[in-house]
């Protein structure tokens, strides 16, 4: 297990004080990031040699709501029983010692030129300290067939992208949050986003959502699909807690 300590930043918290979702996966991934950095390979490495990681899905559980100026420890380690395409990489979110976030992300390392999956074991990854999948409520889940409808577009301009030129999988949480009705009166519970297509820079998405769902504790799930042109970008589930 690899673990970082941060303060949180007011820049990561929306109006109430709290992190935005996108914020919540930025410290798993860039805890991630770091350990690539300093066990290698990195991230920078990998590139250099033809190959990145790139994620599938991800889906996150919280307990309760993150503020601004927290201090929290963030853990993440890669599954050690990964021999295929999928990389299962794991993560948690500590104050004060207890757990009150969890993620887990699953990865495909691909050819950059080709975009041919590789298996995992194509890469040395044993200076990583890696451990068994914990589980994490939400990975997989069924879109309505019936009851989704356009909300809003979204531009994929420059400040939204990557090294990869499209847009970064840390941005899809908040463009989907942003489209809740009365969000500034909630905190997300648990999301979960399945990466589709990429959107790359200068496309318009178009975002659907589905009816509210109510749940027997008292929390609301919304379900969403993202399109570039008449290609499924992503899609995404959200519960909230008023």
């Amino acid at each position: 297990m690899y673990t970082q300590k941060y303060n949180t930043l007011n820049h990561d918290a929306d109006i109430n004080g709290i992190l935005r979702p996108t914020a919540i996966q930025r410290y798993m991934q860039e805890t991630a990031n770091r350990q690539l950095r300093d066990c290698g390979p990195s991230y920078e490495e990998l590139w250099n040699s033809g190959k990145a990681f790139i994620l599938s899905r991800m889906a996150v559980n919280m307990t309760r709501s993150i503020k601004q100026y927290e201090d929290i420890e963030v853990a993440t380690w890669p599954s050690d029983s990964d021999k295929g395409v999928a990389f299962n990489r794991c993560y948690a979110i500590y104050s004060n010692g207890k757990e009150i976030a969890r993620g887990l992300g699953v990865w495909a390392l691909v050819d950059i030129s080709t975009k041919k999956l590789l298996r995992v074991d194509e890469v040395d990854l044993s200076n990583l300290e890696a451990g068994s999948v914990h589980s994490v409520e939400g990975l997989r889940f069924r879109i309505p067939k019936e009851g989704m409808g356009p909300v809003g577009k979204y531009n994929v301009t420059y400040n939204l992208v990557d090294c990869n030129m499209h847009m970064n999988n840390t941005n899809y949480p908040d463009m989907f949050y942003s489209h809740i009705p009365g969000v500034e009166k909630c905190y997300v519970k648990d999301m979960s986003v399945t990466y589709k297509a990429e959107a790359p820079l200068g496309a318009e998405i178009t975002i659907h959502r589905s009816e509210p769902v109510i749940n027997e504790d008292g929390s609301i799930t919304y379900y969403f699909r993202s399109y570039t042109g008449e290609t499924v970008n992503a899609e995404a589930m959200m519960r909230i807690h008023n």
